[in-house]
């Protein structure tokens, strides 16, 4: 996708400023579409796949509505260049109604209250 992005009239009227994947901000490239800024989160599934959104990428989508942005890339099994695209703009009503939450529970303690009884 990323590749797409930069080509000299970027892909489907977003033009990359800036990959932010390592940053774990809730999206992974800052584009411009439109002449405004939105953010840009990539998912490829397969057919019968599921896509997977972290906490942080719904609580971006919700607070950047029509900012946020989501391409799904199917993996068809053909060559990459040839994969279906679908451009979703602000996915979140979509997804909470589409979507089925998996909850993680973790406990936290210090450990000098577990292991020293202070």
């Amino acid at each position: 996708m990323k590749r797409r992005l930069l080509l000299p009239n970027g892909w489907s009227g977003l033009r990359l400023l800036q990959d932010v994947r390592a940053q774990n901000c809730g999206f992974d490239f800052l584009c411009v579409h439109c002449e405004r800024e939105i953010e840009l989160e990539v998912k490829t599934f397969t057919h019968q796949g599921r896509v997977i959104f972290t906490s942080g990428e719904l609580q971006e989508a919700a607070a950047a509505q029509d900012s946020y942005f989501v391409i799904g890339i199917l993996d068809d099994g053909t060559p990459e260049h040839q994969w279906k695209t679908f451009l979703l703009c602000n996915p979140i009503k979509t997804l909470l109604l589409k979507g089925e939450f998996e909850l993680e529970t973790r406990l936290q303690a210090l450990a000098q209250d577990i292991f020293l009884g202070v």
